[in-house]
C-alpha cells in the first residue's frame, strides 16, 4: 500500500494514471496519519520486544539460581543419604557386637556360677530359670 502511494506520487508515473484517481493519496488507502500511524506502531513493538527481552534475561537469570539451588540440594541430600547409610552400617555392627558380648556374658555366667558351686545343680537351674 505504501508503495502504491510512492509510485503514484512519484514524478515519472504517467500523468493519465494520476488523473484517472481523483484524489491518489484517500483513493488506495494512503494518507499523511499512516506513515506516523506505522512510526507508532513500529515503536510501540520496539518497546514491548525489548520488555520482553527483558523479562526473558530475568527468567534465565531465575532459573540459572534455582539450579543451582536445585544443585546444592540435590548433593545435600546425597550427603544425608551417604550418612546415614553409614550411621545404619555402624548402628548393624554395633547391635552384633552387643549380641555377641551378651552371648559371652551369659556363657561366662554359666561358667561362673558351675566354678563358684559346681555340685548346686538347683542353684543353677534356679539361677537361669530352667
Amino acid at each position: 500500500s505504501r508503495q502504491q502511494c510512492d509510485w503514484l506520487m512519484d514524478s515519472h508515473a504517467a500523468p493519465a494514471v494520476i488523473e484517472a484517481t481523483e484524489t491518489p493519496s484517500t483513493s488506495i488507502g494512503c494518507s499523511s496519519e499512516q506513515p506516523q500511524q506505522q512510526s507508532d506502531e513500529m515503536a510501540r513493538l520496539a518497546q514491548e520486544n525489548a520488555n520482553l527481552k527483558s523479562e526473558l534475561d530475568s527468567v534465565k537469570e531465575e532459573m540459572r539460581e534455582l539450579r543451582a539451588i536445585a544443585t546444592e540440594q540435590a548433593q545435600r541430600l546425597a550427603l544425608v543419604e551417604h550418612r546415614g547409610a553409614a550411621v545404619e552400617n555402624v548402628a548393624m555392627a554395633a547391635n552384633a557386637s552387643v549380641r555377641r558380648l551378651a552371648n559371652k556374658v551369659e556363657a561366662i555366667g554359666k561358667d561362673l556360677i558351675q566354678v563358684v558351686n559346681p555340685f548346686d545343680q538347683c542353684r543353677y537351674d534356679d539361677w537361669t530359670g530352667i
